[in-house]
């Protein structure tokens, strides 16, 4: 539904989806940033086949770490660092049908968060606002954190560096196909994490491999 909004919002113009309207290039930081060549095709490519490999291993580890490792205690000592982050585990999916819903949900979201903080977001802040070159990126990956306040302030963090990544992908690729895609593989990624609920674990387990 946000994403709807967002698109009536910019008329349904597919112009204003892309990072021309940003005007980034006649900015000082854009000229930087065109200049360093921080992101190019091969680097991309590379991001994404890495990001892929490291899902398939992910899946590999969690599915052999289940079988051969003990169910962890629910009544066992947590790390004080543990203290500072808020507890996420009833978010993660632990059956097979959670794990299909989710990975549904993290597409969706995927593409739909893009084209809200990249997409709309940027156009607005960037037209009716004035807002451009560094102030432009720092303010639209602040927001973008700021959405992110359920998981805690190391979350907060992570999406703002994370939304700035994402901001360098749509103004380096002038599209939102990209961080459309990186954006969708971060959030995959839950999916294939190890079960937080100890009892679901042991029941796995003791299933027949």
């Amino acid at each position: 539904m946000s994403a709807v909004l967002a698109l009536a919002a910019l008329g349904f113009d597919k112009a204003k989806l892309t990072a021309a309207p940003l005007q980034m290039g006649d900015t000082a930081f854009g000229r930087w940033f065109s200049s360093q060549k921080l992101i190019d095709t091969g680097a991309m490519a590379g991001l994404g086949a890495g990001l892929v490999i490291g899902l398939v291993l992910m899946s590999i580890v969690r599915l052999r770490g289940r079988r051969a490792k003990p169910a962890a205690s629910a009544t066992a000592a947590n790390p004080w660092w543990r203290k500072l982050v808020p507890d996420v585990g009833p978010l993660i999916p632990n059956t097979a049908r959670e794990r299909l819903l989710f990975a549904a949900v993290a597409v969706s979201a995927g593409i739909c968060e893009e084209v809200v903080f990249r997409g709309w977001l940027l156009f607005t802040l960037h037209t009716p606002l004035g807002l451009s070159g560094t102030a432009l990126i720092l303010l639209g990956s602040a927001l973008f954190g700021f959405c992110h306040t359920y998981q805690g302030v190391p979350g907060v963090f992570g999406a703002t560096a994370a939304g700035a990544l994402l901001c360098a992908l749509y103004i380096t690729t002038g599209t939102l196909l990209a961080p459309i895609v990186l954006h969708c593989l971060i959030d995959l990624r839950v999916a294939v994490l190890p079960s937080s609920n100890p009892q679901l674990q042991a029941q796995l387990q003791q299933e027949p491999s």
